[in-house]
C-alpha cells in the first residue's frame, strides 16, 4: 500500500518532533508541511548537520518510491523544487541523495530549466 499524506506527517514526526507546531499549523495541506520539511532539511545541510541531513534524504527517498500520487507531487513540487539550486548546501544535498532521489531532483531541475542537463548527478 502506498504512503500517504497521514504517513509522511506521522513518520517525519516519528524522526523529527521538532516540527510537530509547523506540522500542526498546516494541518490537512500536504504541500505545505512538505515545504516545512524542505525548509527544514536546507537548515540542517547550512549547519553541517549532516546525521539530520542523511535521515531527511532517506525520508524523502522513501516517499518519491513508495508515495502515493499526492506525496510523491507533494515531494516533487514542495520539497524537490524548494531545495537550492546551487552552492554548498546544494552540492552537499547532491551528495548525498540516493540515485532515486537524485534522478527526481534532476528531473525537476531539468523540467525548471527547459531542459538542461547541466545539473545530472
Amino acid at each position: 500500500m502506498a504512503l500517504g499524506g497521514k504517513d509522511f506527517e506521522r513518520l517525519v514526526l516519528q524522526e523529527f518532533p521538532s516540527l510537530r507546531d509547523d506540522f500542526t499549523e498546516w494541518e490537512g495541506l500536504l504541500h505545505l508541511q512538505v515545504m516545512e520539511f524542505a525548509t527544514f532539511t536546507e537548515r540542517a545541510a547550512a549547519g553541517g548537520q549532516n546525521a539530520i541531513v542523511k535521515t531527511c534524504l532517506t525520508l524523502a527517498d522513501l516517499f518519491i518510491r513508495e508515495g502515493d500520487q499526492e506525496v510523491w507531487n507533494a515531494m516533487h513540487v514542495s520539497f524537490l523544487e524548494a531545495l537550492p539550486r546551487q552552492g554548498d548546501v546544494y552540492l552537499m544535498l547532491r551528495s548525498g541523495m540516493s540515485p532515486t532521489l537524485c534522478k527526481s531532483w534532476d528531473d525537476i531541475l531539468a523540467y525548471l530549466k527547459t531542459g538542461s542537463a547541466n545539473d545530472r548527478c
